[in-house]
């Protein structure tokens, strides 16, 4: 029979940890880190300047905070990737990481005494199971993340800070849903690859592999200027082709997704094709619409156009879909103004502007499988913002029934590149941004996309 001792005494103690992250709490390079939680249960908040963490009981000063205040009542997440990270306002990450076997694990002050720690060990953890101290926490969520929101961006500072105030009238403002944002362009599609543990030899398949994660393996991501690939053995029409980064010897089973958005310069009839050596699919719609059209596919090694009639000039959604089951494969997808039903030398590579083809553009991928931000946005104010100023204001309200009975109060944010946040017009807490912000601020710094889709 093995002993544990889970001792805690002083304000400030590790009061729960996971050390096996393998699906939970993501850090801000998008890993699934261990992770630390302290507590402080005083009525004071304490800076944790000189306490330290360790994972050695002969080693008290393993891991040694920076100057960071913990709120009386307040948690506070560290986590344990051996990443060693010690910048205050910024995530904290210790020099070590945690044994899911089981190891020792303590807190001491900065007077050397330890207020928290599991001796001699503590016992083997569970995947995506935390350990810790028992507590008779409620948590009650006040803003959702598709909460309703208003936004307005500002031509001069006449407002100062009198739109932070609960009882401000935000009437006129933009009404819409949290977030509040939007998303520039970039030329070429947004390309996503899946490896499949099913065959994929059908359509059908195809596309239930990529609407169910499940039935995929591994993804990859990344903007591509056009659709010409080739895999292994033979190419199609254009050259020369492009093998994506993904590539890495012949690849069976898989399914390719690209989209995007498409200018039509001129209404009327064009013409798409695409070929494969096992099958695809190009559709288009509105820009907005939920159903696609399908203008060709085919399911056989083979080559196939499609024309399609545009009421109006301007842009539209584009999709293709390419898949492959074994042997060689390869992909295009090109179009012609007018009704063809056979391929000449005047297609041209969708996204080949270059050489005359039509513009495609998306919203930037790479480096996260849940692509760009778009799917975060809920009040989009690229008409009014983009261009036009770098800073935006946001109001999100929110009621609490009875205020007495709560103990701490929590913000998550999701940002790019930087904000201020307020309750009823007390500032609470900020990020890359200027010591005294003004209606046009611009960021102080860059946030990058792979931690902007992180809280």
């Amino acid at each position: 029979m093995l002993l544990v001792a889970a001792v805690s005494h002083g304000a400030v103690v590790i009061s729960e940890f996971v050390a096996s992250n393998k699906t939970g709490l993501k850090d801000e390079d998008n890993s699934y880190s261990d992770w630390i939680e302290l507590h402080n249960n005083g009525a004071s908040p304490v800076n944790l300047a000189g306490w330290a963490l360790t994972d050695n009981a002969g080693d008290d000063d393993k891991w040694v905070f920076p100057s960071v205040t913990i709120g009386a009542g307040q948690f506070m997440v560290v986590f344990a990737s051996g990443k060693d990270r010690r910048v205050p306002g910024a995530n904290l990450h210790t020099n070590f990481s945690l044994s899911a076997s089981g190891e020792y694990l303590a807190l001491r002050n900065l007077e050397g005494v330890v207020t928290s720690e599991f001796a001699p060990t503590f016992p083997p953890q569970f995947e995506d199971k935390s350990y810790g101290l028992g507590q008779s926490v409620q948590i009650t969520q006040l803003v959702a993340a598709n909460a309703p929101a208003s936004a307005f961006v500002p031509s001069d500072g006449t407002l100062g800070t009198t739109w932070t105030a609960a009882g401000f009238s935000d009437s006129a403002w933009t009404l819409g849903l949290n977030g509040v944002g939007f998303e520039s362009t970039v030329p070429g599609f947004a390309l996503r690859m899946y490896l499949a543990n099913v065959t994929v030899d059908s359509l059908a398949t195809a596309n239930a592999v990529l609407a169910t994660p499940s039935m995929q393996t591994q993804a990859f991501v990344e903007t591509r200027p056009v659709v010409n690939y080739m895999d292994s053995g033979g190419g199609g029409r254009y050259s020369p082709d492009s093998n994506p980064s993904w590539v890495n010897g012949a690849r069976d089973n898989y399914v390719v997704e690209a989209t995007g958005i498409m200018t039509i310069p001129a209404a009327g009839a064009w013409t798409f094709g695409s070929n494969s050596n096992r099958g695809f699919q190009l559709q288009v719609r509105a820009v907005g619409a939920t159903t696609w059209i399908t203008v060709c596919s085919n399911e056989v090694t083979s080559e196939t156009l499609g024309a399609y009639t545009f009421s109006n000039a301007g842009d539209y959604e584009i999709r293709v879909v390419i898949y492959e089951s074994t042997g060689s494969s390869h992909g295009e997808a090109f179009a012609k103004q007018g009704s063809w039903s056979s391929w000449d030398a005047g297609f041209r590579l969708l996204g080949d502007t270059g050489n005359g083809g039509l513009l495609v553009r998306s919203v930037p991928i790479g480096g996260s499988s849940s692509g760009g931000l778009q799917s975060l946005i809920g009040t989009d104010i690229k008409a009014a913002m983009s261009g036009i100023n770098a800073s935006a204001y946001a109001r999100i309200p929110f009621s609490v029934a009875d205020v007495t009975q709560l103990q701490t109060l929590t913000l998550k944010a999701k940002y790019d590149d930087g904000f201020v946040a307020y309750v009823n017009g007390v500032e609470i807490a900020r990020r890359n941004a200027p010591a005294t912000p003004a209606w046009n601020s611009t960021a102080t710094a860059v946030h990058p996309t792979e931690q902007t889709i992180v809280y």
